[in-house]
């Protein structure tokens, strides 16, 4: 079930998700959150609505430790490669080594964001950008149903 941000709120959540997007007039919805000690990754999804259906939303992974925040957005189209990346490296984990299984970036900004996918005792999720810090998030094997249902469920919602 989504997590409904109420309106006082969500200057709040954009701010910790995604700052660059507080220039905007839209919705941030949290889909799932997951925590380390020292750094967070939230799954959501953005919509404008100064832009028309289905075009006026993005999936989000918003990474934050501290005050240092980053994140990643895709448009409906290019989140299936995001899922499709995930279930490959669920596949190729390792307890040996780490293997990259791929890299997308984001389109249609000017500071491209790049998210890297890679595989082993779990399933790593690096984000490098020229807007903030690098950080990269472990998603365990205990978390690793709940990730990919937060990421199917944003990928229905951007499909509507």
């Amino acid at each position: 079930m989504p997590i409904r941000v109420p309106l006082a709120w969500l200057a709040v959540a954009v701010a910790l998700v995604c700052p660059a997007l507080l220039l905007a007039k839209g919705q941030i919805e949290v889909v799932a959150k997951f925590q380390r000690p020292n750094l967070e990754l939230d799954v959501a999804t953005y919509t404008d609505p100064e832009f028309e259906s289905p075009g006026n939303k993005v999936g989000v992974l918003g990474f934050a430790s501290g005050p240092v925040r980053n994140s990643f957005s895709l448009r409906g189209e290019d989140w299936a490669q995001l899922t499709d990346l995930w279930a490959k490296a669920t596949r190729m984990q390792s307890r040996k080594q780490w293997r990259t299984v791929g890299t997308l970036s984001e389109r249609g900004t000017a500071e491209v964001s790049r998210l890297t996918v890679s595989a082993g005792q779990g399933v790593r999720l690096a984000i490098t950008s020229p807007k903030g810090a690098s950080m990269a998030f472990l998603v365990g094997s205990a978390e690793m149903a709940r990730f990919e249902a937060a990421l199917a469920q944003v990928k229905d919602i951007l499909a509507k």
